[in-house]
Parts: C-alpha cells; sequence; structure tokens
C-alpha cells in the first residue's frame, strides 16, 4: 500500500476514488482514502488561517508525520504555503517535526526557501528554512534561485499559496470503524494487489 499513499501525498488521491478492488486490506484501503484527503485539506486551510492549533490537532500522533508532505495539485506542500504567506510559527512547527522538509520541491521546482523569498518582511521564514537546511543555492525550473524573488516578487504566482487540496464529501460521522493511520504508512511496497492499481493509475 506505500505505492498507493505516495499517489495520496502527491496530491493525487482523486485518481484513487475511481479505483475498486476484491481484495478485503485494498478495498478497506481505499474505501479510507476520501477521509485521509478530507485530513490533508484541513491542514492546508489550517496554514493557509495561519491556525497552528488545528495544524497540530491534525497532524498530531496517530497521525504520520508523512502527512505534512501532502501536496496540492500544484504540488506546493503546507511547509511551501507557510513559508510563503509569512506565517512564521507554522513554518517553525513543521521544520520542527521534519526539518528536510525544507527541500522540498513544487510542480515548478520551488523550495519553501523560494516562496519564502517572494514574501515581505520574512526574514524570520527565511532564516528558519536556511537553518534546516534548505539550499539557497538550489535553482527552480526557471534557473532561478530564492534570492531572485526576494528582488522580483512579481515573478512567482502568489494566488497558488490559497489552493486548497480537493477532497470529497464524506459522512460526518467519521472515520470507519476499522481506520489505520498504518495503512497509509506502512512501506510495503512489494503488495501485488497495491502494485496492481497503482499501473492502473500511470
Amino acid at each position: 500500500m506505500g505505492k498507493l499513499a505516495k499517489v495520496l501525498w502527491a496530491g493525487q488521491g482523486m485518481r484513487l476514488r475511481t479505483e475498486t478492488s476484491h481484495h478485503p486490506r485494498m478495498k478497506r484501503f481505499l474505501e479510507c482514502v476520501p477521509h485521509v484527503m478530507g485530513v490533508i485539506k484541513d491542514i492546508h486551510q489550517a496554514v493557509i488561517d495561519n491556525d497552528l492549533d488545528v495544524l497540530k490537532e491534525k497532524t498530531a500522533p496517530p497521525a504520520p508525520r508523512v502527512i505534512l508532505t501532502s501536496k496540492d495539485a500544484n504540488g506546493l506542500t503546507p511547509l511551501h504555503k507557510a513559508a510563503g504567506l509569512a506565517h512564521t510559527q507554522i513554518v517553525e512547527y513543521i521544520l520542527s517535526v521534519w526539518p528536510s522538509l525544507s527541500s522540498d520541491e513544487d510542480h515548478t521546482g520551488k523550495t519553501p526557501l523560494h516562496w519564502a523569498a517572494s514574501a515581505k518582511n520574512n526574514a524570520r521564514s527565511f532564516n528558519l528554512l536556511v537553518q534546516a537546511g534548505a539550499d539557497e543555492t538550489a535553482l527552480d525550473d526557471r534557473n532561478k534561485p530564492a534570492e531572485h524573488y526576494k528582488n522580483k516578487p512579481g515573478d512567482i504566482d502568489r494566488s497558488l499559496l490559497a489552493v486548497i487540496p480537493e477532497a470529497p464529501r464524506i459522512s460526518q460521522q467519521g472515520f470507519p470503524a476499522y481506520f489505520d493511520w498504518a495503512m497509509f504508512t506502512l512501506p510495503d511496497d512489494s503488495d501485488e494487489v497495491a502494485y496492481g492499481v497503482l499501473q492502473a493509475l500511470l
């Protein structure tokens, strides 16, 4: 199921919504996908709203820390958004959970540092990312380092920072009784059933 979870974290959960399986474990996984997509949506919304309390609640155990890698349709993670919106406390929190997320790239090759550079009065977020290991010389797909966007913030589409990942409507009853976050974290990439579904998606 590990490979299918990667599809979900990559912001492509809707592709899993049309999949079906007769394999009991795979069927349970696919039935839980909408619920996890809802949590991902809530996490991105909390970051946009600068609501650290909700973010902590949604990412607290038993939710796996990998949920912080969840991307929207443009490949932006919660850290990209927090950095670009100058939500310093959220940047600090995410980096305290997983410092290496400072190097994640969106679909245009931009790291959170590129986004942080484009925000006004955002030296604190920028410095936190550098301290966490972000590479100031990393180039995006336009061959621009983060510093470029400090000088030319208009060269980056900041409207992307407000994009919220899609999630289907689900019943208000919450997660199914059999829901287990381990379904979305176990690295069982050799699972033939999961591999078959993944191949159908590609």
